[in-house]
């Protein structure tokens, strides 16, 4: 029969990245060995390997099979979001006062992030998404520093940009107002 039967795993991994498990014994031949990864999928093997599509805590189950029976085994998998590295702002500036000014924010890596804008003007807004875009009118003429903030559970990067905003003019012949 199988005997000492012990499951481990690579944990903590990120999300898209590969988890490996291994199920040892301490007796038994001609074994097999069945995975349930806790997510809905499967796998087999001694050794096996997993991706993990979310953040989260997940006990995977070994079933380890001869002739003469099973015995099951538990090793518990961390999940952790991806860090943010790379991120960087654009701005649509200079503009008139009162126009759109448009922002976009990228990153390199990162996952489930949530970006926080602070507008320099009071104002500021939350936006979510891997390519996040937002908008803003500066009612005042003046140069602003803008910035956001990624955040996810591993951390934070934030970056600024300054927007100028400045006046209307207007031209009427001969007449510079």
């Amino acid at each position: 029969p199988v005997s000492g039967l012990a499951a481990a795993n690579s944990s903590p991994t990120t999300i898209s990245g590969s988890t490996a498990f291994t199920a040892t014994i301490t007796g038994g031949t001609n074994v097999t060995y069945a995975w349930n990864f806790g997510d809905g999928q499967t796998g087999s093997g001694a050794t096996a390997t997993h991706t993990y599509a979310a953040v989260g805590m997940y006990t995977a189950t070994v079933t380890a099979t001869n002739s003469a029976g099973s015995v099951t085994a538990q090793t518990v998998a961390s999940v952790h979001d991806v860090p943010i590295s790379g991120l960087s702002l654009y701005n649509s500036s200079p503009v008139i006062v009162g126009t759109t000014v448009m922002f976009s924010a990228t990153i390199s890596a990162g996952t489930n992030v949530t970006y926080t804008w602070n507008f320099g003007d009071g104002t500021s807004v939350v936006s979510t998404g891997t390519t996040p875009a937002v908008s803003h009118v500066f009612n005042t003429v003046n140069t602003f520093n803008v910035s956001v903030t990624a955040t996810n559970a591993e951390g934070s990067q934030t970056v600024f940009t300054v927007v100028v905003v400045q006046p209307y003019k207007v031209y009427l012949p001969g007449v510079f107002r």
